[in-house]
């Protein structure tokens, strides 16, 4: 529950804040609360009421005996405070409760909180109110389901149409039942409402014409499974144990292992690379012997002509690869004509 009267966070203080002060400090929903809360604490539900259908906040003038229809929560606050709550409705001022709201434009009685009764008083609407209870509770003879059913959480009549025994209340959100009016609750390992021998089950599912045979079989269903339960969590908590101890006494030899795996495959691929590394370094060696015996066995020899055919693009420069041994033969050709002269 909220608090209504706040104090004043001073030290030393004990004065309650005003109302004004604190809507001054609140935003739009939180205005909206505080003035639900107000509304369900205050001693004026005689003249201030909601809409039954949107919640709209109405209240009566005592003094012109209309209607004052107010959007939101803290315009009533701030007329309330405005007007002191001084005045209070009597209802013999009253000659007509009835008010429309504009939200909804829905037509209900102020003095019972009920739909518009034309022509009807208060009391013996509520009479039929009861009728319709009655009515209600009546079961159909084409389909054998009750006329209505009461919705557990809002209180309000549903009527099906059509369609499964799960209803959705659009007013509450909440789900519940058709065919008994219970809730529809679902908890893990005790069963649903559409279990047969779950004591949230439907009672139409299982004999329903025979409750007390229902409540003993369901009952000894939860009993048991209220005594297997803890058994169950012992195993499963002692399973967990023997796993978790498993896992700690296997651990050396699978890290082992797994170490082992690891060294291995590491030497692998350095051998793998030294492999590699050797036979990329003898094909280096073999092709650098190839072109150093390539280069010692050919000699290039270029003829440069005149100058003034360089720029001749006939006259290119030409190579001319002589066999070593001639190139030697030559050279000594030469040097023995050379000897002869000086002679």
């Amino acid at each position: 529950m909220g608090q209504l009267s706040i104090e004043c966070i001073g030290p030393g203080c004990k004065s309650l804040i005003y109302r004004a002060e604190v809507l001054a400090r609140l935003n739009g929903d939180n205005k909206a609360l505080y003035g639900r809360l107000l509304l369900s604490h205050s001693n004026e539900s005689d003249r201030i009421r909601p809409c039954p259908r949107c919640n709209r906040l109405f209240t009566l003038s005592s003094k012109h005996q209309t209607k004052m229809k107010y959007a939101d929560t803290h315009l009533l606050l701030k007329r309330l405070l405005m007007c002191g709550l001084a005045a209070r409705f009597s209802a013999k001022q009253s000659k007509s409760f009835k008010v429309k709201c504009d939200a909804c434009h829905y037509d209900w009685c102020f003095k019972c909180h009920s739909p518009w009764h034309e022509g009807i008083s208060c009391d013996d609407y509520i009479r039929g109110d009861r009728l319709l209870k009655t009515w209600a509770k009546h079961s159909d003879l084409i389909t054998g389901d009750v006329n209505a059913q009461k919705c557990p959480k809002c209180k309000i009549y549903i009527q099906r149409i059509n369609g499964c025994d799960h209803m959705h209340c659009i007013r509450c959100k909440s789900d519940f039942c058709y065919r008994c009016g219970d809730s529809i609750r679902h908890v893990r390992f005790f069963g649903d409402h559409y279990s047969r021998l779950s004591v949230f089950g439907c009672k139409y599912r299982y004999k329903p014409k025979n409750p007390v045979q229902r409540k003993l079989v369901r009952g000894a269903v939860l009993g048991s499974k209220l005594m297997v339960l803890p058994v169950l969590t012992t195993v499963c908590l002692c399973t967990g144990i023997l796993v978790l101890a498993v896992g700690v006494a296997a651990m050396p030899f699978v890290g082992g292992i797994y170490f082992y795996n690891y060294v291995r495959n590491q030497r692998h691929r350095t051998m793998v690379h030294l492999y590699n590394y050797r036979i990329n370094r003898q094909d280096r060696h073999v092709q650098h012997q190839n072109q150093s015996s390539y280069n010692n066995s050919s000699i290039a020899v270029i003829n440069d002509g005149p100058a003034s055919d360089l720029n001749d693009q006939d006259n290119l420069a030409t190579i001319n690869v002589i066999d070593w041994q001639s190139m030697y033969t030559l050279q000594e050709n030469v040097s023995s004509n050379n000897d002869d002269n000086a002679t």
